[in-house]
Order: C-alpha cells, then sequence, then structure tokens
C-alpha cells in the first residue's frame, strides 16, 4: 500500500531507478533550448556510465534489502530508441503524497514516457488536468501536511494552483519563490526529522525558511562542506546534499562527503556509505534515484 507522508519516516517499500538505456534526448523541445545553448550534450549515455552506474544501483538494492526494504525497479524500456530520456531518477516523475500518487507534468515532456516503466505499480494514479501546469515531482518536498513547492525553471505557480486544489484543505502548500531557478529543491531544503533540517547556505537564509520550519534546528551547508566527485556540469556540486533518509537516524549518501557526515554526526545520523559514481553525470543523487512509497 503506498503510504509516505514525510523525507524521514521508517523506509518500507521503494523504487529504485535504473541507467540502462540512459540518453539525453535530442528531440525534447525544451531541453534543446539548453542543448542550443551550448551547456549540455545529447544522445545515448557511454555503455561505460551505465556499466558502472547499474553495478552502483545494485549494490544500493542490497543495502535497502538488508534493512528490510521491499525495492521496485522500473521495467526495462529503450530510451534511446525512444528519443527520451531514461529511469535513473523516479523522483522526478511521480509524485507520492500520503496515498496519492500523481504522474507529474514535467517541463521535459518526453521525461513523461517513464511513467510508463512505473504505472503497473501505481493503478489510481492521477495526472494533473490543468493544461499550464508544470511541475517535477523533486520540486516538492512533504513534510507531514506541509508541502514546500520549489517555484523554479521546472516547477511554475499554474502547477502549483493544481497541486494546492488537488491536495486540498488537509495540505498546506508553501511556495518557495526566487531562491533558486534551476530544478529541483532536495539539493537545497532536506528536511531529516521533525525539527531538524539540512539546508543550502549558498540558495537559502532564515528569511527563506518556510514559517512552519523557522523554529526547526538547522544543519547549515557550505561549499567547504561538499566533496564534488566528478567535473560534470550537468549537475551542480550540491548533488552532495542529495541524501535518502532511512530513518530519522540513518541516511545513505556518498561516504566522501565527510563534511555533511560529521554535521549529521553531531545530531546523532548516521551515514551509510553508497557510492554513485556517475550522479553529477546522470544528474541525480541517493534522494533522486529512489522513490519512497511507504514509510512508517
Amino acid at each position: 500500500m503506498v503510504q509516505s507522508d514525510n523525507e524521514w519516516g521508517k523506509l518500507k517499500e521503494i523504487v529504485l531507478g535504473t541507467s540502462k538505456f540512459m540518453n539525453w534526448s535530442k528531440s525534447d523541445i525544451e531541453y534543446n533550448k539548453i542543448l542550443n545553448r551550448g551547456k549540455l550534450d545529447s544522445g545515448p549515455a557511454p555503455d561505460k556510465i551505465i556499466h558502472e552506474t547499474e553495478i552502483a544501483l545494485d549494490y544500493f538494492q542490497r543495502q535497502l534489502e538488508n534493512l528490510g526494504v521491499k525495492v521496485h525497479r522500473p521495467k526495462t524500456m529503450d530510451y534511446q530508441k525512444r528519443d527520451a530520456f531514461g529511469n535513473y531518477c523516479p523522483r522526478d516523475t511521480v509524485l507520492v503524497v500520503g496515498d496519492k500518487v500523481i504522474l507529474t507534468p514535467t517541463r521535459w515532456r518526453t521525461r513523461r514516457v517513464e511513467w510508463e516503466s512505473m504505472i503497473h505499480l501505481f493503478p489510481n494514479a492521477v495526472k494533473p488536468e490543468a493544461p499550464e501546469a508544470m511541475f517535477d515531482a523533486a520540486n516538492i518536498i512533504r513534510c507531514n501536511n506541509d508541502i514546500i513547492y520549489l517555484v523554479s525553471y521546472s516547477g511554475n505557480e499554474e502547477g502549483a494552483n493544481w497541486l494546492e486544489s488537488y491536495l486540498g484543505s488537509e495540505y498546506k502548500v508553501h511556495r518557495l519563490r526566487n531562491v533558486y531557478n534551476g530544478m529541483h529543491l532536495d539539493t537545497t531544503i532536506v528536511p531529516l526529522r521533525e525539527g531538524l533540517v539540512m539546508l543550502n547556505a549558498e540558495r537559502m537564509t532564515e528569511d527563506d525558511i518556510p514559517i512552519f520550519m523557522k523554529n526547526w534546528d538547522k544543519i547549515w551547508i557550505t561549499e567547504q562542506d561538499l566533496f564534488s566527485q566528478t567535473n560534470s556540469k550537468r549537475t551542480s556540486k550540491w548533488v552532495g546534499m542529495n541524501l535518502l533518509s532511512y530513518d530519522e537516524n540513518t541516511v545513505f549518501c556518498d561516504g566522501k562527503q565527510r563534511g555533511i557526515i560529521n554535521k549529521l554526526e553531531k545530531r546523532n545520523i548516521n551515514a551509510i556509505d553508497i557510492p554513485l559514481p556517475h550522479a553529477k553525470y546522470l544528474m541525480g543523487g541517493h534522494h533522486c534515484v529512489t522513490l519512497d512509497l511507504s514509510r512508517n
């Protein structure tokens, strides 16, 4: 049963992504606007990167299963043949809020192909019908009945309007504006448990913090805390903050991120080392490559 209300409850069931047939679309209109500015490349991901990443993801799966987590993997699809992207980051295209599942209207429309590899898990999933609504699921962080929504390149105001209407009065949608105009929120605000949050000191100030979170204990992460694994420019150095919580006292992250881990350990949070050697190139860390379906 799908039931996940926050980012830190004890993990019971999850989707773990795959890098098989990863591809950078040549036909996606919005992605090509970036290509035309010369910032990214297109075409299939190198076989070496896919091979090494699959080894890392299989290891991640074993570590999750050792802790009793039920792990699903997306169905294999030939994204290269379809000139889509790939389902390395299931976090981006499907949003779970409580027992609700939303297939999100992504800005890179070709990414919606990824729904097909997971739809068998979500027979009751809904799609936003508002034509102007646009957001990736990773624009959103869940803190029980408080939902943080990043207004950015990958999430617009119309998307927030639709989400607010769909979730109803049970939830409060907090819009985060003028903070980060990149894509996703999970390298900016990382709630670790009720009352404790990790924050990106380069993007956030005390004034930006959602009102319900003002009195929480805060771990501020600076550039000096980060280890940058590669020179890839697809994803920022802040992907090091993109960790996955198993429960309130345990996270999965890159063991090389000692600056972050040291700060977590001071709050009695242990880190399980899961290397993702091409996280920057493939645009996703431990939170991105997973989609939690059930937490206690």
